[in-house]
């Protein structure tokens, strides 16, 4: 593929450090979380922290194998890789874009059902429906790659005015799969997770007024769900911060008379994949002490204490 950059040189070039670096912070980082929400006793089981780790990992795919790949696009002058493995670099880097939102969309009606529909929550939040629900997002999320694939509605290759790899409808913009899928594969999950959120707070705020002042232990409950909200909505802001640029400047400039606008939205919508272990880490105590019992467990060696989650005198180490 013999493309000529439409911008310059340092442009592109500062774009990979970014990449590569969020590349490098995301992969420490989603590794990090998936062993420590899989390994803490401290953190409880629930579908929650299922979808993080679904989350995590995804994310993890994002930063080792996507960025690297987006990097390199930026540093050569022509598309160091052929067309099909440009077309399997794309899938990946949207299918799993399409996995992290939809992960997302699970948490946030995931805690809509835990404050707001208490008693049916453990219903229909069972370890099968989660897992299910897992297996759907991922194979939801790679279907909808399938028509620019295969050339059945668009087509993956280089946008020559962008030097990025996407999928493209260079004849009708307004069918173009790129533009149809980012009204409703984003827009849609968005308004759900908002509307999750503010019926959240506002059951949060009325729950608090009703509640007795010697209530400790409803008003502890209260909390705990207050913080943990307040932390995915976190998450969901910074997610909108990293991708709503992206949309909107696709949207309005889509003839791409101004390239540099997209190398800066694409730069944004990468630093998605360090910035979620960064919100545990920093916003929630409990995540925090998930991470430091990692470290102290690598520095220590194996532990000798029993296993907190069994209580049975076989689960005790014998003399």
């Amino acid at each position: 593929m013999n493309i000529t950059r439409p911008y310059a040189t340092y442009i592109s070039d500062t774009a990979a450090v970014f990449i590569i670096n969020f590349s490098i912070l995301g992969t420490i980082g989603n590794i990090l979380t998936i062993i420590a929400f899989r390994s803490s006793n401290k953190i409880q089981k629930n579908a929650t922290k299922r979808f993080i780790i679904n989350l995590a990992i995804s994310d993890l795919i994002l930063s080792a194998i996507s960025l690297p790949i987006l990097a390199g696009q930026f540093l050569f002058d022509d598309w160091l890789f052929n067309r099909p493995l440009c077309t399997v670099s794309s899938v990946i880097l949207f299918g799993n874009i399409n996995v992290t939102l939809l992960s997302m969309t699970a948490i946030a009606i995931t805690r809509y059902f835990m404050v707001l529909k208490p008693t049916v929550y453990p219903r229909y939040f069972t370890d099968k429906n989660v897992s299910t629900t897992m297996i759907l997002i991922w194979i939801f999320s790679y279907l909808e790659r399938v028509p620019p694939t295969f050339d059945l509605w668009g087509t993956i290759d280089v946008n020559p005015k962008t030097f990025s790899c996407g999928s493209y409808n260079h004849r009708h913009h307004w069918f173009d799969p790129n533009y149809v899928l980012a009204m409703i594969a984003f827009i849609t999950p968005c308004l759900v997770m908002s509307y999750s959120y503010v019926s959240i707070y506002f059951k949060i705020k009325k729950t608090r007024e009703n509640v007795e002042i010697h209530d400790s232990r409803a008003t502890k409950n209260i909390e705990k769900e207050k913080k943990i909200t307040k932390l995915m909505f976190i998450i969901f802001v910074s997610f909108l911060i990293c991708f709503l640029p992206l949309v909107l400047i696709d949207s309005i400039d889509d003839e791409r008379y101004h390239p540099e606008l997209h190398v800066l939205h694409t730069v944004l919508s990468c630093a998605i994949v360090f910035i979620n272990p960064i919100i545990y880490a920093c916003s929630n105590k409990r995540y925090r002490n998930a991470y430091k019992e990692i470290f102290k467990s690598s520095g220590n060696g194996s532990s000798n204490q029993p296993d907190i989650s069994c209580q049975t005198p076989r689960c005790l180490p014998t003399k």
